[in-house]
């Protein structure tokens, strides 16, 4: 399991042992928000508050790259299926596209507004990325905006995730449901919860059936 935190550190706790203790790198950097595994689970992809995606080593907790990818933080990223592709988002109003392996660029989104969250969609083709109260859906291959996910009622949208088979996106945040809504024509599905369980984080079943949301000390 890794864990990564805002005390600069980033911990690997190889839960094979009777005791699990962590492996402790510092991460030269302010603070640290997201992270993934390469598929061989031997790399580590760190998103950072100074802008930069970081490469971990797994096995020994030595930085292998450092990438820079937004002039403000980079506050998400998130990597296709095949770990081939990774999906970055900023306060800087932009999406980057990079080539994992590489760190190359591959295409730079205008977004309307700084985001907090973005994810890939299962096939890598589409981006959703959360901007204050709306959800923004990219079309990635060809680099333009399909629409807008617009009914949440809360502060702001934090966490967005696409269903398993790719044909819902879902999004929750401060003060508000966790909303719903169909992927080609944007419509809002459902509007889930209690608004005073201030979920902000959430996630799918593989089966896609289910949504677990999380926060204020309680998950739903």
């Amino acid at each position: 399991i890794l864990s990564v935190g805002r005390d600069r550190t980033q911990r690997i706790w190889d839960l094979s042992t009777k005791n699990a203790r962590p492996m402790q790198s510092r991460i030269d950097t302010q603070g640290t928000y997201t992270t993934e595994y390469s598929s061989d689970g031997k790399r580590v992809y760190i998103a950072c508050y100074d802008g930069h995606v970081r490469v971990i080593d797994a096995e020994t907790g030595d930085a292998i790259e450092k990438w820079q990818v937004h002039d403000g933080s980079c506050n998400t990223l998130s990597l296709s299926a095949d770990k081939q592709r990774l999906l970055t988002c900023s306060w800087d109003k932009t999406a980057k596209l990079l080539n994992a392996i590489t760190g190359e660029q591959i295409a730079v989104l205008e977004l309307s507004a700084g985001a907090y969250d973005c994810c890939l969609s299962p096939d890598g083709k589409l981006g959703a990325f959360t901007l204050g109260k709306v959800v923004e859906i990219w079309d990635l291959e060809q680099r333009t905006k399909l629409g807008v996910c617009e009914g949440f009622n809360g502060e702001s949208m934090q966490e967005v995730q696409f269903s398993p088979d790719g044909k819902r996106v879902a999004a929750t945040g401060a003060g508000g449901n966790a909303c719903v809504w169909d992927v080609e024509s944007r419509k809002l599905l459902a509007s889930l919860g209690d608004a005073n369980q201030k979920a902000s984080a959430l996630c799918f079943s593989k089966d896609g059936k289910l949504i677990a949301t999380g926060g204020a000390g309680s998950a739903t």
